[in-house]
């Protein structure tokens, strides 16, 4: 591997785990934490947007693969298989709630990656669509982008009261299990009911 190569990988790596630790992050703090030069993170990215969009893509990606992987897998349980998508998607909001947090709040992402991603990427959607369709026999692509939106909008709402009002909602913290449980379960019997 390559030296630029090397110091690349290392300011991703370091912006990704200070966006999934404070969901924000300074152009000083990446340098710091990657021992790299300032320079070098504009060099290589452009500016700190640029890396943090790249790092947000990054993440989705991932749980896009993690829920390709679950429909082409499925094996004949609808329950399961749309449990296993809505678990992939709560604990990826978990794990990378930072960068989840600075995905909606950054002033400059005004075209918001996450949302564009899940909603409007067709490529995406439209694998999605096909297995969907395929497990539940539903031919109204309407309802299939209305189940589509529910199981995402569903993580993503509580996923903002948690990020914005971290001290309040201490009540219904997403990461007691037992909640994310009872969470799923519900959504299960609303989508599936």
């Amino acid at each position: 591997m390559k030296k630029s190569d090397i110091a690349k990988q290392k300011i991703i790596n370091a912006t990704m785990t200070l966006l999934c630790e404070q969901g924000h992050v300074t152009v000083k703090e990446i340098s710091e934490f990657s021992n790299v030069n300032v320079a070098a993170v504009n060099y290589y990215f452009g500016d700190k947007q640029s890396l943090c969009n790249k790092v947000i893509l990054y993440v989705l990606d991932d749980l896009k693969q993690s829920i390709e992987q679950t429909i082409t897998q499925y094996t004949g349980n609808l329950t399961q298989c749309v449990t296993d998508i809505i678990v992939s998607i709560y604990d990826w909001t978990l794990k990378y709630s930072g960068v989840f947090k600075y995905s909606l709040t950054s002033k400059k992402n005004e075209n918001n990656i996450l949302f564009n991603h899940f909603l409007f990427d067709k490529s995406f959607t439209n694998k999605v669509f096909h297995y969907l369709e395929k497990l539940t026999d539903i031919k109204d692509k309407d309802i299939l982008y209305i189940k589509y939106m529910i199981i995402f909008s569903s993580i993503a709402f509580p996923m903002m009261l948690e990020i914005i009002g971290k001290d309040n909602v201490s009540q219904t913290s997403l990461s007691r299990e037992s909640f994310k449980n009872k969470y799923v379960n519900e959504l299960l019997k609303n989508l599936l009911g």
